[in-house]
């Protein structure tokens, strides 16, 4: 190309024009096209997303919902068959320092509630006993939904008689009633005023401040025409926060109710806003908003939806950057080149990644057993010995337990560092999975190995500790080549082998025998 432009000066011109020009098209439509990428990325990421929301939601529903019918149901009957009183005054204990009447029902179990009740009140007020019994009738449903649903914290009523039934049962200095809870969103969007059709209710529980937000799913208790409280399933967040978040995405979805007001969003600022699109629009298609555009999806129709927006600003800085790029691709020819160059590069490069174990920098099993093969084969073929050494780090579970897993990644890369130092050159080692490393040593016959590997055993057991004072140990499994032995099979000997080691009780290195093996496979 740059011969052809030197040898004709005159069209130099009208090639650059000529380029831009197919650049400016090309680019102009790349544009166009990466938008539309970028909605259907999104769109597909949201639907996907909203169709785990619904199962997990979904379920949550169903259990809040069962959860009302029964304590409407046992309302009804308590408040047709109850005596003047249903507990007395010592069932109740009042603390002054925090102006709170606890009761506890007696004989509980560990998942049964325990009430709080604002200012000094118990036998005297007759519908707030009918209440509290309702709430003690549900334990059973309560236990249902708290082994069904893992991530749910606790489960409660709050009545407008000014008391909370809460369960599992919690100490006082962790959950504390007060008047503040009538002014939460849980309460505030449950009330008949703000809540004309009794709909589920979900909101954010807590603040941004708090190490663990919770997600709560609340329903109005109505009997009779007569609202009587919220019941609540409190439940953590991971799972929806997962979800919310995708790192393709340009940034976090959020749930909105039926006003298109959020209902949920990682950024605590954001809940309680409207974010409704200005040119309507149908569900299925991406709707405009002020800055930019705005999809979703149901996950409860008519109720809750998971949505997602696109800011101008975030599309058209995509997008550019993408067409762009092509463009200046198509204008400089060199570029191109070098690209094309340094992308054949990386992909070699990332092929042998693939070979790698990242964390230890030794060969994964994958790699190790291409790298291996030649060299099996030019064993094989000159009848030459091998040897393999499988090594098993004693007690691995219990270094990650006890200091945890950075400490036990610490512990595999130095293991790995002690291996790699101890054998010659020629030597393949490879991480083998886990805590187990394995090692091949070409043209070595049984005794030299065994000094192998108690020259890698000794090494690391005088000389690897964690915080300076706890030894790490390894036992291996020795598995010389047999004249008929391919790979898997010698891989399978140092593995019996490195049984039998850990029989004997670790730190040991034991030399693969056919007897011994035939015996451990006996047991």
């Amino acid at each position: 190309m740059y011969k052809q432009i030197d040898c004709y000066p005159s069209n130099k011109l009208f090639i650059l024009s000529s380029v831009l020009f197919i650049a400016l098209m090309i680019g102009g439509f790349t544009y166009i096209k990466e938008i539309n990428e970028i909605k259907s990325h999104t769109k597909s990421s949201i639907e996907n997303r909203a169709k785990q929301l619904q199962s997990h939601i979904g379920l949550l529903l169903a259990n809040s919902m069962a959860l009302k019918k029964v304590y409407e149901n046992e309302y009804k009957h308590f408040l047709a068959h109850h005596s003047d009183a249903l507990f007395e005054d010592k069932d109740f204990q009042y603390l002054p320092q925090y102006n709170l009447t606890i009761f506890t029902p007696k004989n509980t179990e560990s998942s049964h509630g325990t009430a709080q009740i604002l200012g000094p009140k118990a036998t005297s007020n007759i519908q707030l006993q009918v209440e509290l019994k309702t709430a003690e009738a549900l334990t059973s449903v309560i236990e249902v939904i708290l082994n069904e649903i893992q991530s749910t914290v606790a489960i409660y009523y709050t009545s407008k008689q000014g008391f909370s039934y809460r369960a599992p049962q919690h100490p006082i200095d962790q959950f504390r009633f007060n008047a503040d809870q009538y002014n939460k969103p849980f309460w505030r969007q449950s009330i008949p005023e703000n809540n004309p059709l009794n709909k589920p209710v979900f909101s954010l529980i807590g603040d941004n401040h708090e190490h663990h937000r919770r997600f709560g799913l609340s329903n109005p208790i109505i009997v009779n025409g007569q609202f009587l409280g919220v019941i609540s399933i409190e439940m953590t967040t991971n799972e929806i926060d997962n979800l919310l978040s995708i790192n393709q995405d340009f940034a976090d979805s959020v749930l909105l109710d039926n006003h298109n007001k959020i209902s949920y969003s990682q950024d605590y600022e954001a809940i309680g806003k409207t974010l409704e699109p200005t040119n309507g629009g149908s569900l299925s298609t991406w709707q405009r908003t002020d800055n930019g555009w705005l999809y979703k999806a149901p996950i409860i129709p008519g109720e809750l939806y998971i949505a997602h927006q696109l800011t101008d600003e975030s599309i058209m800085q995509e997008a550019k950057a993408n067409s762009l790029l092509l463009w200046s691709l198509l204008m400089l020819g060199v570029i191109l080149s070098l690209l094309v160059m340094q992308l054949f590069c990386t992909a070699k490069k990332n092929r042998n990644l693939m070979l790698v174990d990242p964390l230890t920098s030794l060969y994964n099993r994958r790699g190790f057993q291409i790298i291996s093969t030649p060299i099996f084969a030019h064993l094989k073929r000159h009848q030459s010995p091998w040897a393999l050494l499988l090594i098993d780090i004693d007690f691995f579970k219990k270094v990650n337990d006890t200091h945890g897993h950075i400490i036990g990644d610490e512990v595999l890369v130095k293991v790995a560092d002690f291996i790699h130092q101890s054998n010659r050159g020629e030597s393949i080692v490879g991480r083998w999975g886990g805590e187990e490393f394995l090692v091949l040593l070409p043209g070595t016959p049984p005794q030299e190995a065994m000094e192998a590997a108690e020259r890698i055993r000794k090494n690391i057991a005088e000389n690897l500790l964690i915080s300076n004072q706890e030894h790490v140990t390894v036992s291996i499994g020795i598995a010389p080549a047999m004249a008929d032995d391919n790979f898997e099979k010698t891989v399978h000997n140092a593995d019996l082998a490195l049984y039998q080691a850990k029989h004997q009780g670790r730190n040991i290195s034991i030399l693969y025998n056919p007897t011994d093996a035939k015996a451990i496979n006996q047991e």
